[in-house]
């Protein structure tokens, strides 16, 4: 009942953004949950903190806190990785690391890594021949996070990725363990591929808080769509 009392009543504001970068601006997506699937909670800076799309209209408010007047938005960003087989890499992302195929364009696909992130692979140029100075990071809110997600792809099992233990690097102050594909000759083998977490976030939340929403749930996020109740504090 609360849920749909909730939607019911958005479906009656007929407001509108005046632009579609304003409307990505507000979404829940630009913020980052904290703590443990059983509780996590979105939290705001205050209102009185610029927004995303106010500070790309005035210039910002100095160094780091800002996007200057004239620069164009990022709306999307995808990496790619090359390889011999198209088909095994595909099988590497889509079927061991379970992402979503969002575009299929012949000789290079297009998966969702995290809302508009995206991977692709491609075989329309040679991949490196050496092991290439590169590493892909999917970074996490939290230990818990990291651990869950070596188990994901560790029941996988030898034969579909290496996976290394997760362990504390004092040096880089995170959490984080590598993964590979086995597949060096056709596939992905060549690239290191990683999961960890900041001991502290590069950017941090607020200590001001504006508002939070909490997420209650039992089902994890990996592999498979996170559901639960919402409280509005």
């Amino acid at each position: 009942f609360f849920a749909n009392f909730l939607v019911g009543e958005a479906r009656k504001n007929d407001h509108s953004f005046p632009s579609v970068q304003e409307e990505r601006g507000a979404l829940i997506y630009n913020y980052v949950p904290h703590g443990a699937d059983s509780h996590q909670s979105y939290i705001f800076p205050p209102a009185s903190a610029p927004r995303a799309h106010d500070v790309l209209r005035s210039g910002g408010g100095g160094p780091g806190q800002g996007i200057a007047v004239g620069h164009p938005v990022a709306e999307q960003q995808i990496t790619w990785l090359y390889v011999h087989s198209l088909e095994k890499a595909s099988a590497f992302v889509g079927k061991v690391l379970e992402l979503e195929l969002v575009l299929d364009q012949g000789p290079c696909r297009i998966y969702r890594v995290f809302l508009e992130n995206f991977l692709g692979v491609c075989n329309s140029r040679p991949p490196p021949t050496s092991v290439p100075p590169l590493t892909y990071t999917i970074v996490v809110s939290s230990r818990d996070l990291v651990d869950r997600w070596y188990s994901f792809l560790a029941a996988k099992g030898d034969a579909a990725i290496v996976v290394t233990s997760p362990a504390h690097s004092a040096e880089f102050k995170v959490y984080a363990f590598n993964f590979y594909d086995p597949d060096r000759e056709q596939s992905l083998g060549f690239y290191r591929f990683e999961v960890q977490a900041f001991d502290v976030p590069p950017a941090p939340p607020s200590p001001t808080r504006g508002g939070e929403i909490r997420f209650a749930s039992s089902r994890p996020p990996v592999g498979g769509k996170s559901l639960g109740s919402v409280v509005l504090v």
